[in-house]
């Protein structure tokens, strides 16, 4: 039996899907947290937010590598597992997409809006480019809005 999202968050699980196509290399990956905070702040700038600290935090229970927390105050939470890690590139990226969404939108899911700042910035910092990213999204019945 397949997990079903919320109603709040009803793209969460294709969303999960669409990225597992190419995160899978990145998780072994670990990125400094000054590059990470330098590259959240550049991307809160491209679209025009507030910006966000970025703290790393050694593990958590939940099978998560990375939470944005509307607070107060705002943050973004990087986690380390055994095995792989969430402190890197496309899941910051990820995290700062639902900071920049519930900024600008006033909304924090996995929804159309925010697959269009998050695709928007996995574009622009080279990690899938838009053309890739509109395919995967197609394959796995996410929903892009135009912004």
């Amino acid at each position: 039996m397949s997990k079903r999202a919320p109603l709040s968050d009803p793209q969460r699980y294709q969303v999960y899907a669409l990225e597992n196509e190419f995160l899978k290399a990145w998780l072994q990956t670990r990125q400094p947290l000054s590059q990470l905070q330098t590259l959240a702040d550049k991307a809160c700038k491209r679209w025009g937010c507030e910006l966000i600290p970025i703290r790393f935090k050694p593990n958590t229970p939940e099978e998560l590598y990375g939470c944005f927390f509307e607070g107060p105050p705002a943050r973004i939470e990087l986690y380390n597992k055994k095995r792989v890690s969430g402190r890197n590139i496309p899941v910051l990226l990820h995290e700062v997409a639902h900071h920049i969404e519930s900024e600008l939108f006033d909304e924090a899911s996995h929804g159309p809006k925010w697959a269009a700042v998050v695709m928007d910035l996995y574009d622009h910092y080279k990690i899938v480019p838009e053309g890739q990213f509109r395919k995967l999204a197609k394959k796995f019945k996410v929903k892009i809005a135009k912004l």
